[in-house]
Formats: structure tokens, sequence, C-alpha cells
């Protein structure tokens, strides 16, 4: 069988969002440093000096001006860091946990398409692999939709051949060509 995940995308995966996480609380720990310099820099200042500093008149306010500036900034790249980067990590690293420990069925069925639309389930995209299968209790065939990551490129598979795929939570960890199709269903 074609394994789509060999067990060391969990480790790795984890150990890039430790790494991401240790990155963004350095760069924390730098901007309490800057706001606290810049409030020991204003509240240090003789008396006569911090009235001008803090009057809104002629002179400028340098002090609460680079404070606001760097708050802007440092959670203006946080909320993007997290909405993009930390928070689609993290549920790629959970799926891949699920995926480790949990529980894994096979099936068998006959490869129809693959789906164009995008599906995302718990916060990781995937693409649909549909196959036609027989159902023993019903007694009728059935389409399933089976989810790829959308990281792994679609694989090549004829409509018609049979496939037999191994699946935890419908999402598919690996497959096996059981039974090719005729060479005019591929376009071959």
């Amino acid at each position: 069988m074609t394994e789509l995940y060999t067990g060391q995308e969990y480790p790795q995966h984890l150990k890039l969002k430790k790494k991401m996480l240790n990155v963004w609380l350095i760069l924390l720990g730098i901007y309490i440093a800057a706001s606290v310099a810049i409030l020991l820099g204003l509240v240090t200042m003789p008396y006569y000096t911090r009235d001008d500093v803090i009057s809104f008149g002629e002179k400028k306010n340098y002090f609460i001006a680079a404070d606001v500036l760097l708050s802007t900034l440092f959670w203006g790249f946080s909320l993007f860091f997290f909405i993009n980067k930390y928070i689609r990590l993290s549920r790629y690293v959970r799926m891949l946990k699920y995926l480790d420990i949990g529980l894994k069925e096979v099936y068998e069925g006959e490869f129809l398409r693959f789906g164009d639309v995008v599906e995302v389930k718990d916060g990781v995209e995937f693409y649909k692999m549909i196959t036609k299968e027989w159902n023993e209790r019903k007694q009728e065939y059935y389409e399933r939709k089976v989810l790829i990551d959308r990281e792994i490129e679609k694989f090549d598979i004829c409509p018609g051949d049979r496939v037999k795929y191994v699946t935890q939570g419908n999402v598919l960890i690996k497959y096996k060509i059981v039974r090719k199709a005729k060479e005019k269903a591929c376009g071959q």
C-alpha cells in the first residue's frame, strides 16, 4: 500500500509548532522590555521636562507615540501570526496526532473522481476522492467521499480503478490500486 503519512510528520510539525511559539514568546519579551524602558524613560524625566513632553501643545509626545507605534506593530504582527500561521499549524498537528492514535478502517471501492471543492474539517483543508462502494445492509451502491490532505498532490488513478484504502476519521492514510480500469476510461 502507498502510505500518505509515514508517522514522521507528527513529531516534525509538533517541533515546528513549538519553535514558532518560542519565537513569538521571545518577541513578546522584547516588546515588554521596550515598553517598560519607554515608560521608565518617561517617568524618570525631571518634573518640569515631563510636563512639557506630556502636554499636547507645541511639544511632541515622543515617548507615548513610540509606545503606541511599538504596540501597534507588535499586536498587529501577533494577530497576523496567530490567525494565519500558528492556529492553522496547531490544527494540522492535532489532525496528525489523531491519525497516529485513531482507529483505522479499511474500505474497498471503485474510484469515480476527485472532488473540485476544497473542504475544511477541523481547520484543515482537504479535497475529496469519491468512490462507489457496496453497502451489505441496504444492498445497494453508494458514494463515499474520502478526504485527502490538500498538501498531498492528487495521485495517478483513473475512473473505474478498484481501490483498497485505509482511513481514520474519513481521512485517507493509505491506498492501493487493486485492479486497473480499462484503458479507455483513463483517457490513455
